[in-house]
C-alpha cells in the first residue's frame, strides 16, 4: 500500500502566511518550491469552464473536483 501527500496550494512559506495572494499565484509558488514530485502528489488545475469540467467528472464516474476562483485569496 502506497500513500500520496497531495497539495493543492500554498499558505506558508519560508514562514510567512501566503494567503494574501490569489490562488493562481499561490499556485504558481507551488511550483517553484516543490521540486520532487516523486513523493508528492501535486493537485493538477486549469483555468476554464467550471460547470462543464464537473458534468465530465460525474460522466467518468470520478470521485469529486475541488473549484476556486483563480484570484480567490484565503482567509487562512
Amino acid at each position: 500500500m502506497a500513500i500520496r501527500y497531495c497539495i493543492f496550494e500554498v499558505i506558508y512559506h519560508n514562514g510567512h502566511k501566503e494567503t494574501h495572494l490569489p490562488l493562481d499565484e499561490r499556485k504558481v509558488l507551488l511550483e517553484e518550491i516543490v521540486e520532487d514530485f516523486n513523493l508528492i502528489c501535486k493537485v493538477q488545475w486549469m483555468y476554464g469552464n467550471g460547470p462543464a469540467y464537473f458534468e465530465l467528472v460525474k460522466q467518468q464516474g470520478l470521485e469529486g473536483i475541488v473549484q476556486t476562483k483563480a484570484n480567490s485569496i484565503s482567509d487562512w
